[in-house]
């Protein structure tokens, strides 16, 4: 009988806060998320360009070629925070699909995508070690949302996760990347998969002699997808070095 009393007030709780969503519109979403009662809280926003998944299998760029389509809905991008405690404990991600029916979610309905991405990277700058790292993917792909200037932050930053630290300089590494090959030209010849090859070799060497090699590709390889591909495995490498050279190409200088 506790029990059955017990869900109805959290069902209460929860349909109220749902009730409650046209004065919400002028809060923050940190604010609404601070409001809202344990448990599941959803909210949906935009993905940018050429972000698509089939619910938790994301890809931030199409395989699409002349011949084949891969089936990947273009969003939107679906977040559930998990809240224990008061805090955001995890954070679980999807692309395109849609919700299931859930009783007892506090769900925030569609929010900008700016708004989205500015509450997940305070939660990578200040949460715990797994919903840090969790949020860090989420901010990431929201539309027209800056993120790499915080997640260089992150990653400088000692007395965040490690685990966090490395999976922000992931994701600033293949920012780098966007930035390399926009608008550059493909060298498009049968020795791309060796030169791959080559740079994944490079990867693998001890760091001192590694990264090094890897920043002068990421530098001045004349195929731009070969630069992009050095920038993924400095992104790996959790190396500050990686990181000076990330901050360098997305500021343009």
């Amino acid at each position: 009988m506790t029990t059955t009393r017990w869900s109805w007030k959290t069902a209460l709780v929860v349909v109220g806060f749902a009730a409650s969503t046209g004065a919400a519109q002028a809060q923050t979403v940190a604010e609404r998320v601070g409001a809202a009662p344990d448990g599941k809280i959803r909210m949906t926003y935009a993905a940018r360009p050429g972000v698509c998944g089939n619910g938790p299998n994301i890809n931030t760029g199409r395989g699409d070629n002349a011949d084949w389509e891969w089936e990947c809905e273009p969003g939107p991008v679906r977040v559930v925070l998990t809240k224990s405690g008061g805090e955001v404990t995890r954070v679980h991600t999807y692309v395109g699909g849609g919700w299931r029916a859930a009783s007892r979610v506090a769900d925030l309905g569609t929010v900008s995508a700016s708004e989205a991405a500015e509450y997940l990277t305070g939660l990578v700058r200040s949460g715990g070690d797994r919903a840090s790292r969790d949020a860090v993917m989420p901010a990431s792909i929201a539309d027209s949302a800056v993120v790499w200037p915080a997640l260089i932050d992150v990653a400088r930053d000692a007395n965040r996760p490690r685990r966090t630290r490395r999976v922000a300089l992931q994701w600033v590494g293949m920012a780098a990347g966007d930035v390399v090959t926009d608008g550059q030209m493909v060298v498009d010849d049968a020795d791309r998969e060796t030169r791959e090859q080559a740079v994944f070799a490079v990867s693998q060497l001890p760091k001192d002699e590694g990264v090094p090699l890897l920043i002068e590709v990421a530098r001045s390889h004349r195929d731009p997808q070969v630069r992009r591909r050095a920038l993924f495995w400095l992104g790996q490498s959790g190396d500050a070095r990686a990181i000076d050279l990330f901050e360098e190409l997305l500021r343009g200088r």
